[in-house]
Protein backbone atom coordinates (compact mmCIF):
# COMPACT_ATOMS: atom_id res chain seq x y z
CA UNK A 1 0.00 0.00 0.00
CA UNK A 2 1.22 3.66 -0.77
CA UNK A 3 1.62 6.28 1.28
CA UNK A 4 0.03 10.01 1.25
CA UNK A 5 3.61 11.18 0.02
CA UNK A 6 3.64 8.38 -2.66
CA UNK A 7 0.51 9.19 -4.06
CA UNK A 8 1.51 12.92 -4.44
CA UNK A 9 4.93 12.10 -6.00
CA UNK A 10 3.70 9.78 -8.15
CA UNK A 11 0.97 10.69 -9.28
CA UNK A 12 -1.15 13.95 -8.07
CA UNK A 13 1.96 15.93 -9.04
CA UNK A 14 2.80 14.95 -12.87
CA UNK A 15 -1.00 15.31 -13.20
CA UNK A 16 -0.52 18.98 -11.98
CA UNK A 17 2.55 19.34 -14.27
CA UNK A 18 0.08 18.09 -17.67
CA UNK A 19 -3.11 20.12 -16.64
CA UNK A 20 -0.57 23.38 -16.28
CA UNK A 21 0.84 22.38 -19.87
CA UNK A 22 -2.33 22.00 -21.28
CA UNK A 23 -4.19 25.05 -20.10
CA UNK A 24 -1.24 26.96 -21.74
CA UNK A 25 -1.33 25.55 -24.82
CA UNK A 26 -5.08 26.45 -24.42
CA UNK A 27 -4.04 29.93 -23.93
CA UNK A 28 -2.03 30.05 -26.93
CA UNK A 29 1.53 28.98 -26.15
CA UNK A 30 3.63 27.33 -28.04
CA UNK A 31 4.64 23.90 -26.68
CA UNK A 32 8.49 25.38 -26.75
CA UNK A 33 6.78 28.36 -24.42
CA UNK A 34 5.53 25.95 -22.45
CA UNK A 35 8.58 23.94 -21.83
CA UNK A 36 10.35 27.38 -20.82
CA UNK A 37 7.13 28.53 -18.38
CA UNK A 38 7.74 24.73 -16.84
CA UNK A 39 11.42 24.86 -16.67
CA UNK A 40 11.00 21.14 -18.75
CA UNK A 41 12.19 20.32 -22.85
CA UNK A 42 9.73 20.57 -25.27
CA UNK A 43 10.27 16.58 -25.25
CA UNK A 44 8.66 16.52 -21.61
CA UNK A 45 5.92 18.47 -22.34
CA UNK A 46 5.24 16.29 -26.24
CA UNK A 47 5.40 13.01 -23.51
CA UNK A 48 2.34 14.78 -21.20
CA UNK A 49 0.27 15.71 -24.18
CA UNK A 50 0.32 12.56 -25.65
CA UNK A 51 -0.57 11.25 -22.01
CA UNK A 52 2.88 9.03 -21.85
CA UNK A 53 3.43 10.75 -18.65
CA UNK A 54 0.07 11.28 -15.77
CA UNK A 55 -2.60 9.69 -17.55
CA UNK A 56 -3.70 7.88 -14.63
CA UNK A 57 -5.32 11.33 -12.80
CA UNK A 58 -8.23 12.84 -13.89
CA UNK A 59 -9.33 16.15 -11.31
CA UNK A 60 -12.78 17.00 -10.72
CA UNK A 61 -13.92 20.68 -11.59
CA UNK A 62 -12.98 22.07 -7.99
CA UNK A 63 -9.49 20.36 -8.29
CA UNK A 64 -9.17 22.61 -12.07
CA UNK A 65 -10.21 25.28 -10.09
CA UNK A 66 -7.82 25.44 -7.51
CA UNK A 67 -4.82 24.63 -10.32
CA UNK A 68 -6.45 27.44 -12.24
CA UNK A 69 -6.27 30.20 -9.87
CA UNK A 70 -2.38 29.97 -9.86
CA UNK A 71 -1.50 29.41 -13.40
CA UNK A 72 -1.70 33.38 -14.21
CA UNK A 73 1.06 33.88 -11.26
CA UNK A 74 3.32 31.22 -12.73
CA UNK A 75 3.05 32.56 -16.77
CA UNK A 76 4.00 36.54 -14.66
CA UNK A 77 6.78 34.83 -13.15
CA UNK A 78 5.66 35.20 -9.59
CA UNK A 79 5.33 31.74 -8.80
CA UNK A 80 7.51 28.39 -10.23
CA UNK A 81 5.95 25.54 -11.44
CA UNK A 82 7.49 23.87 -8.00
CA UNK A 83 5.60 26.24 -5.73
CA UNK A 84 2.71 25.74 -7.66
CA UNK A 85 2.56 22.58 -7.34
CA UNK A 86 3.36 22.10 -3.92
CA UNK A 87 0.78 25.20 -2.95
CA UNK A 88 -1.63 22.53 -4.72
CA UNK A 89 -0.68 19.78 -3.09
CA UNK A 90 -1.11 21.17 0.41
CA UNK A 91 -4.53 22.24 -0.77
CA UNK A 92 -5.45 18.79 -2.15
CA UNK A 93 -4.15 16.74 0.57
CA UNK A 94 -6.43 19.59 3.75
CA UNK A 95 -9.57 19.02 1.20
CA UNK A 96 -9.30 14.93 0.35
CA UNK A 97 -8.55 15.30 -2.90
CA UNK A 98 -5.32 13.00 -2.71
CA UNK A 99 -7.24 10.46 -0.77
CA UNK A 100 -9.58 10.67 -3.76
CA UNK A 101 -6.97 10.21 -5.89
CA UNK A 102 -5.61 7.43 -4.25
CA UNK A 103 -8.92 5.68 -3.51
CA UNK A 104 -9.11 5.42 -7.43
CA UNK A 105 -5.60 3.34 -7.41
CA UNK A 106 -5.87 1.24 -5.21
CA UNK A 107 -7.64 0.21 -1.89
CA UNK A 108 -7.60 2.53 1.13
CA UNK A 109 -7.18 0.87 4.75
CA UNK A 110 -9.25 2.38 7.08
CA UNK A 111 -5.47 2.98 8.96
CA UNK A 112 -5.15 5.60 6.10
CA UNK A 113 -7.66 8.17 7.27
CA UNK A 114 -6.84 7.13 11.04
CA UNK A 115 -3.09 8.99 10.61
CA UNK A 116 -5.42 12.00 9.86
CA UNK A 117 -5.72 12.42 6.45
CA UNK A 118 -9.76 13.26 5.17
CA UNK A 119 -12.33 10.28 4.47
CA UNK A 120 -11.96 10.12 0.68
CA UNK A 121 -15.94 9.44 0.80
CA UNK A 122 -16.59 13.12 2.70
CA UNK A 123 -17.61 16.01 0.13
CA UNK A 124 -15.39 18.57 -0.04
Amino acid sequence: MMISIDVEYLYVAPAIRKYVAQKLLERGFKQKEVAKIMGFTPSAINQYLKNKRASKVLFNKKEKSIIDERIDKLINGEISLQLLVKQVIDIFEKEGAVCRIHKCIEPIKESCIKLGFKNPNEKV
